[in-house]
């Protein structure tokens, strides 16, 4: 290669460097900041346990059944369910009865402590509309 063919070259190999560097800014700022968010202290409520009425009020809502329904497949058909909130508790999630999800003991553990997506969230109330009782909200607020 010549000097003439790496002058030649020079502006379009900048500008994907350039790109390329603005791409690793850019995520490298982006997992910066969801640390940040993800480190947030959280009001919590005081009461952190669902009472029996209120597991038994949502377990009839539901027909005993988990709530649990991945994208494409059918929702969970196990009976033994047990109450979850559906925002965490350690994230602030509020112990109320829109905040309580059943679930059976495999999605309740493969939950965990995380947030439920937008998508996952929006879909669940859909359900809830079939089956939670007109006037009761079906979701917590954010």
């Amino acid at each position: 290669m010549n000097v003439d063919s790496l002058l030649h070259r020079w502006p379009h190999t900048t500008g994907a460097l350039w790109c390329a560097a603005a791409l690793v800014v850019s995520i490298v700022l982006a997992c910066a900041v969801r640390r940040v968010r993800s480190h947030r202290s959280y009001q919590r409520d005081p009461l952190r346990v669902f009472s029996q009425q209120d597991k038994a009020t949502v377990s009839a809502w539901c027909g005993g059944r988990c709530e649990h329904k991945p994208l494409l497949l059918p929702r969970c058909r196990a009976r033994g369910t047990a109450g979850d909130h559906l925002v965490p508790h350690s994230k602030g999630g509020p112990t109320t009865l829109e905040n309580l999800q059943m679930l059976c003991t495999r999605h309740n553990l493969r939950k965990s402590n995380k947030t439920p997506s937008r998508l996952y969230l929006y879909r669940l109330a859909a359900r809830r509309h079939a089956y939670f009782p007109d006037g009761q909200p079906r979701l917590p607020r954010r």
